[in-house]
């Protein structure tokens, strides 16, 4: 709850274009959200193990890359940058890891869905990366991305089918 909290005010002086504290109250969400993580380096995030399996990681830790990235825009400091890049990738790599543990396809759709999003912020970070330092492993990354929000969309598809084949199915029976 004091997560979603921080997460809800990071949110809300992000709308105001108040990026020093957005950055700071995502943080603060991620850190409620890790187990035996309080360090209060915006740049720092804690290792995968220690998260608790709970949807609201993957808010809080959306919501401190984008800001990240944002401030980036202002202050032009690549620190915020990498940070920013840093942080989608430990999403996606909670991402992968809560979609083992999701049972529901409702679930299943609504993580898909907030990865496709996810997934084009984190191309468009790692492709400003390249543009500011010139560095191949950027477009690298974004190319990474690029094919885990293919995955995503192809997945999307073939469970829509099957539920369309389960359908008809049962219409038939009927």
């Amino acid at each position: 709850v004091i997560a979603r909290q921080y997460t809800h005010l990071g949110e809300i002086y992000q709308t105001c274009n108040k990026l020093d504290s957005a950055v700071h109250y995502h943080h603060q969400g991620v850190i409620h959200l890790a187990h035996d993580f309080e360090d209060q380096n915006i740049y720092c995030n804690p290792e995968i193990k220690q998260f608790f399996p709970e949807y609201d990681i993957i808010r809080s830790l959306r919501g401190k890359a984008k800001a990240l990235y944002l401030r980036y825009q202002e202050s032009r400091d690549l620190r915020d940058l990498k940070a920013s890049l840093d942080t989608y990738q430990l999403t996606h790599d909670f991402i992968k890891k809560l979609k083992e543990d999701i049972t529901t396809m409702g679930s299943k759709q609504r993580l898909a869905g907030d990865a496709l999003e996810i997934y084009e912020e984190a191309i468009e970070t790692a492709l400003a990366l390249h543009e500011e330092t010139g560095e191949e492993r950027y477009l690298e990354k974004a190319l990474f991305f690029a094919e885990s929000n293919k995955a995503i969309l192809l997945l999307e598809s073939m469970n829509e089918r099957i539920a369309q084949s389960l359908d008809l199915f049962e219409w038939r029976r009927t």
